[in-house]
């Protein structure tokens, strides 16, 4: 039985692109989870930048968690005041996975929401995939995408991959230590 689409003022054109903002609530960005060191943070400024920049979409949408959704979230208030960002009219969950999985291109932050919204949009849809140079707290590497118009961003030593094998040696990288401490 397939879903009932939702009815939206509007929804992401073919030249748009929305971005998925995952924050999770803690005192500081960084921390240790079960002896680890962990992000706790959606990639920074500069992530977004990169791509907004280079790819001139006609409209960029946010996403995200009702909670961040205002100008006062670094990330948030950022892309609506540089970008004209906008959020779209859903008002849950549900909602927000549907617009996101109608998009032709996703920038993604470390997040399963994002990550299965990306997996059921269409085959042609372009990902903008982030490398976390520390772990998150979900498997961020083992959820590389391995489908055509993906794009990886290892975001702290700015470099941008087409080729899964090499962004999954850098993300393991990152999670093995071989590229430095962060």
């Amino acid at each position: 039985m397939a879903m009932k689409p939702f009815e939206y003022d509007s929804t992401p054109g073919d030249q748009d692109v929305v971005i998925y903002v995952r924050d999770i609530p803690h005192e500081s960005t960084l921390g240790e989870f079960n002896g680890v060191r962990r992000i706790y943070a959606p990639p920074p400024r500069v992530f977004y930048d990169r791509i907004l920049q280079k790819n001139h979409y006609e409209k960029v949408w946010v996403v995200g968690d009702p909670e961040i959704m205002n100008l006062g979230h670094p990330i948030v208030g950022y892309l609506m005041e540089k970008y004209n960002a906008t959020k779209p009219k859903g008002s849950n969950a549900l909602e927000d996975f549907q617009f996101i999985s109608l998009a032709k291109n996703i920038i993604l932050s470390p997040s399963t929401f994002v990550w299965w919204a990306a997996y059921f949009s269409s085959y042609r849809t372009t990902l903008h995939f982030p490398i976390m140079p520390l772990e998150t707290m979900l498997p961020w590497c083992e959820l590389l995408p391995g489908r055509p118009r993906v794009k990886y961003y290892d975001w702290f030593r700015s470099l941008e991959f087409d080729d899964i094998v090499q962004a999954r040696e850098v993300c393991d990288g990152y999670l093995e230590g071989t590229l430095g401490d962060v």
